[in-house]
């Protein structure tokens, strides 16, 4: 892995180019959640391994910082980073394992639709920072690359209140794209190695692509990796609102690809169907249409989170994680408010126990396709 995560970076340049003798370099890797490398959900370690190594032979001092989805303290840190093999891989290379939980606030760059973000200081606070994302697909942005990665850097159940201020799929898909604007990383490394699709980004199936993606810019690089597995461009919406702001044109040809020849796509991934914004609560606001039957479309149209209960263990994360509160538990189980739902599917992304799916009820699908 060593080999080749620096033969990568040799084609942009070199690691000189992103790395300068005494500076702090974070790296962001995705750590959703505590899951084993062999599950595809997070970045194998083996890269950021490879990717520390280098950092700090370049002169760097190597930090790696993330904040996995729910609640963020050292002690959830701690067990995070030993489920995800990064204790030991920490050991191995050097990087130091990041256990700062201290949240401040950053200007976000004009242009977009947040005038500041809060991230964690230790991103903040660093000369520069790599970021080392997986290949997945995404039940909300479809597909979690380079841009939907940097959603890390905003520390805890803060991730909430974004979902919660923002929970339609464009607007929630521009503010991440002013977060990759803000944390502007220095250099982009996607694992695809072994990607996900299916129900990502932790509930679907892993699959061999066997490649390492980089490059500057992450709207770029999304691209490429959008039609690596063959998705279109404009099915991503991270990717739809950096050509529509014209930061990319979103044309793949007229993209200089290095490396080994790879033909487009090399692979088609199961993706989720697209997330609906559609709401008749909103649709209503005359109030012409009665509370019953507006419930009733929205349920009938827009895809909601089911509980399997063989699965479900009862642990509650998903009350704890839900941005609106529309779960409760009862009897032990947990049960959905469809009308307060804000359809994030934060709560089938965290589940450790992969017991919640999401169901599309075919109207939804044959109107809004």
């Amino acid at each position: 892995m060593q080999d080749a995560v620096n033969r990568l970076v040799q084609l942009l340049g070199g690691w000189d180019v992103f790395v300068k003798p005494g500076e702090n370099i974070v790296i962001k890797p995705n750590l959703l959640m505590r899951k084993s490398p062999d599950e595809a959900v997070t970045t194998h370690p083996a890269v950021i391994e490879a990717a520390a190594r280098s950092i700090i032979e370049a002169g760097g001092r190597a930090v790696l910082a993330d904040s996995p989805g729910g609640p963020l303290n050292a002690r959830i840190l701690q067990w995070v980073y030993k489920g995800c093999g990064l204790t030991e891989a920490a050991a191995r290379s050097g990087v130091i394992l990041n256990f700062n939980t201290v949240e401040t606030t950053v200007k976000v760059p004009a242009g977009g639709i947040l005038a500041g973000i809060t991230v964690l200081e230790e991103i903040a606070q660093a000369n520069g920072v790599v970021s080392i994302s997986k290949l997945k697909t995404h039940g909300l942005t479809r597909m979690t690359g380079a841009v939907k990665n940097l959603f890390g850097v905003i520390p805890g159940l803060k991730k909430m209140e974004y979902h919660f201020r923002m929970p339609g799929v464009e607007e929630f898909s521009a503010m991440l794209v002013d977060v990759a604007r803000t944390v502007s990383p220095r250099l982009h490394i996607i694992d695809a190695v072994v990607g996900m699709e299916g129900e990502g980004p932790s509930g679907g199936e892993p699959v061999h692509i066997g490649l390492l993606l980089a490059g500057a810019c992450p709207f770029t690089l999304d691209l490429v990796a959008a039609a690596l597995v063959g998705i279109r461009p404009e099915d991503v919406p991270t990717i739809a609102v950096s050509i529509k702001r014209g930061y990319i044109s979103g044309d793949i040809k007229k993209v200089r690809l290095l490396g080994d020849a790879v033909s487009l796509p090399r692979l088609r991934f199961r993706v989720p169907p697209k997330a609906i914004d559609f709401d008749l609560l909103k649709a209503n606001s005359r109030g012409n249409l009665p509370g019953w039957l507006i419930s009733g479309l929205n349920r009938r149209l827009r895809p909601h989170p089911v509980f399997d209960r063989d699965t479900c263990i009862s642990c509650g994360e998903c009350a704890r994680i839900c941005p609106a509160g529309a779960i409760s538990i009862d009897k032990k189980f947990p049960v959905p408010d469809l009308d307060r739902c804000i359809r994030c599917f934060c709560c089938q992304e965290l589940c450790p126990q992969r017991a919640v799916k999401i169901n599309r009820p075919w109207l939804g699908r044959v109107l809004f396709k």
